[in-house]
């Protein structure tokens, strides 16, 4: 189960419309916004709401055992006339080779997907939606078979404080990686700015 596409964009006070072609039963629904719509096999259905409020939010089928199966997308929803020129810029790296990036910008970078995002933090406490890798951050060297095979490439990393992707980016660096980001903060920043966390 899946939907496509999976990222959607829209902003504070402008009324969304969604048009859902379903293959089977399911819903599409945004818990933080109250949005929850069932459709039906081979119908189109019209979702229509106005987010009151900006963040990045997941959407996803309430069907038991559909989310699970990876029926979920994301929704990213930023002030009026906001643009990428708004997240803080993300120009130089630190001292140790790699870059700091607040939740703002990582939000900016949803918007066009280039990077691999991943959850270096152990015991799992939660996650990011759209996360493609769950590594503990102790155990990176070991897996880098989850990573990226060309070291040039993007790749997002976050915990729950920072603490230990801020270790896992360090490590990275220095096995040759050279575009390694940090979420500073890590989910509890992401959380306090008013993002979603999901667990499972």
């Amino acid at each position: 189960f899946s939907f496509t596409p999976n990222v959607i964009r829209a902003e504070i006070g402008k009324p969304v419309t969604i048009r859902v072609t379903s293959q089977g039963q399911h819903t599409f629904t945004i818990d933080e916004l109250g949005v929850s719509v069932p459709t039906s096999m081979g119908e189109t259905t019209l979702v229509q709401f106005t987010p009151n409020k900006k963040g990045v939010f997941t959407f996803y089928c309430a069907v038991p055992g559909h989310k699970e199966s990876g029926q979920v997308g994301t929704l990213i929803v930023e002030e009026s006339g906001a643009s990428a020129s708004t997240a803080r810029a993300v120009s130089e790296k630190n001292t140790d080779g790699y870059y700091d990036i607040s939740s703002t910008a990582l939000v900016q970078m949803f918007k066009n997907k280039d990077f691999s995002l991943v959850n270096v933090h152990t015991p799992y406490a939660g996650e990011l939606a759209n996360t493609d890798a769950f590594i503990p951050y102790d155990t990176v060297a070991k897996n880098l078979g989850k990573l990226p095979a060309d070291k040039n490439a993007k790749i997002v990393l976050y915990c729950r404080s920072g603490s230990m992707s801020t270790k896992a980016a360090k490590e990275l660096v220095g096995l040759g990686y050279t575009n390694v980001y940090n979420l500073a903060g890590g989910m509890n920043a992401w959380e306090k700015d008013g993002n979603t966390v999901l667990q499972k």
